[in-house]
């Protein structure tokens, strides 16, 4: 499971459109699908259960850090980072 810490445009600059801020601070499952990936929202960023889906546009490059976990994904529109969560 991972945390949706921030969501920016490809330049860097966070992203605040209502879209993003709503999903900013979702916990959610996280699966590669046809070039994309699928977040699986369980909690929302008010730490109420939630059930909906969240899928990126195509994904560019992604990074995993292999000590903490957490991954930074870049897509055609966006830059996803992820924080490992247990």
């Amino acid at each position: 499971m991972y945390k949706i810490e921030r969501i920016t445009d490809r330049s860097g600059v966070i992203k605040t459109d209502e879209e993003s801020r709503r999903n900013m601070g979702c916990i959610a499952a996280a699966k590669m699908e046809d070039g994309c990936v699928l977040l699986h929202c369980r909690k929302d960023n008010l730490g109420h259960t939630c059930d909906r889906y969240i899928r990126t546009s195509l994904v560019q490059s992604w990074d995993k850090n292999t000590n903490t976990g957490d991954v930074v994904v870049e897509t055609m529109n966006s830059v996803y980072k992820l924080r490992l969560v247990k």
